[in-house]
Order: C-alpha cells, then structure tokens, then sequence
C-alpha cells in the first residue's frame, strides 16, 4: 500500500483563509511526503512531479483534506479513485465527534506528538503579512514539518482504526468516501437560496417552540 501526505501554503490568508476558489488566492508551496523517499516541496509551477506522484499511490493523506484537494485541483491535480484519510475528520468521529474542527496541533497531542511550528501564524500572519511575505526558508520547515505530522497522526488513527468496532470503522470509512462527493459539489458549487432558508429557519423554529411547550405539560 502506498501513501502520500501532502499540504498546501497559500496566499490570501488575512483576506479570507486562503480559499482556494477566490482567484486573487495562489498557492505558494505544496509539500508532499512519500515514507520511502522522505519529503519533497515544490514551487506549483512544477505541479506535474506531484502529479505523477498522486498517479501511483494508492492512498492520500491530509488534514482538512479536501482543502488541499481544491489546491491541487486548481493546478490541475486528479484525486479521482485514490483512497482518501483526513486525520481532522478522522479524529472527529474517533473521539465521539465532540469537536468538528480540531486543530493539527490539538490532533498531535492528543497522540503525544510534537506541536506545529506555529511561527507562520504568529510571525508573520498575525502582524498582518500574506503567505507569500514569508521567507522561503521559514515557510518550507513549517510546511514539511506539517506534512510529516499528519503522517505521524495518520499512522497512530490507522492503528487505533483496526481496534475499533465495525460500526465505527464503518462509519469512517463512509465519512472518507464521501469526501470525493463533497469536493467535487464544492468545486461544482450549487443554488443555495439564503432568504428562503431563513424564513424556512424561522419555520420550524416557531414549530420546534410549540413541540418543547406541549411537551413541558406532559411531565
């Protein structure tokens, strides 16, 4: 079996978290990590190396995966039919699916693992500098060392995934199938009508008021 982690830094961090569908946003460094070979980071102008990477793996590995996958698909990267292991969704639903949204660093101590390098964040994005401001040297052993993270964590979920029941591995194994759908609709995108979804809202929250009072005189 053969697994590939990767991560993508991009531009557009202070505007709008780097959304990979606003197109003033550009990725600055992808860095991927084969067990066998160690780490690789390149500029996305040499996107095809990665590609043909993707081409012979079998499974992928990211935190917040689907994130990455929108970079790579923008420079012209296919994920179609890879086994796919988001450790930030995995960790959801091991740890009784408490927090949707964990942190790289809340993942890496939950298995005793070292934390991020956080010196991006507080260094250069918190003073107010885009991805692209920050030296190529300091943004690459942040990006590599993120990547070899995940990997750590996916390696002990992996574990602690065989030990599980079947319904839980089940479940996971849903969650990450699905991932491929949920990409793809975002990247398609779809009509979403927001007035009507709040007069909708105030519906049934009207009901839901009316539910919890006929309920409250039954005890």
């Amino acid at each position: 079996m053969k697994i590939l982690t990767f991560d993508t830094e991009n531009t557009g961090a202070l505007r709008n978290k780097a959304n990979p569908f606003d197109p003033r946003n550009e990725c600055v460094l992808l860095s991927y990590r084969d067990p066998d070979v160690g780490t690789t980071s390149i500029d996305p102008i040499d996107i095809d190396e990665f590609r043909q990477k993707v081409d012979t793996t079998d499974w992928i590995i990211g935190f917040n995966l689907k994130y990455d996958m929108h970079w790579g698909r923008r420079y012209g990267v296919s994920f179609k039919g890879k086994k796919l292991w988001d450790v930030q969704l995995v960790h959801f639903i091991l740890t009784g699916q408490k927090n949707a949204y964990p942190s790289l660093n809340e993942v890496a101590e939950y298995y005793g693992l070292p934390c991020k390098l956080d010196v991006v964040k507080t260094e250069y994005w918190e003073v107010g500098l885009d991805t692209d401001q920050v030296p190529w040297d300091i943004l690459l052993e942040y990006c590599e060392h993120d990547v070899w993270l995940t990997e750590q964590c996916a390696r002990r979920q992996m574990q602690e995934y065989r030990n599980c029941s079947r319904q839980l591995q089940t479940t996971i194994r849903v969650a990450l199938d699905d991932l491929h759908a949920l990409q793809e609709m975002e990247w398609n995108g779809f009509y979403y009508n927001q007035n009507r979804s709040f007069e909708e809202a105030s519906v049934l929250l009207e009901r839901a008021g009316d539910i919890k009072q006929s309920l409250c005189t039954l005890t």
